[in-house]
């Protein structure tokens, strides 16, 4: 639950997740609704950052 004005986030996105997951020292696995299909998850390579050159 978050209170007017938090500034956590709602959601992670799938890699913040599973590098979570990770560095706990586990697996992350993909399930589906009654749990009989694993898949071990690996989150797509991250595209670089480009910065951008400043107005002047």
């Amino acid at each position: 639950m978050h209170l007017a004005g938090s500034t956590a986030p709602l959601d992670h996105d799938l890699s913040k997740l599973s590098k979570l997951i990770e560095n706990a020292g586990c697996i992350p696995v993909r399930r589906n609704t009654t749990y009989e299909r694993f898949e071990r998850f690996i989150a797509p390579t991250p595209k670089p950052i480009r910065g951008l050159k400043m107005a002047q």
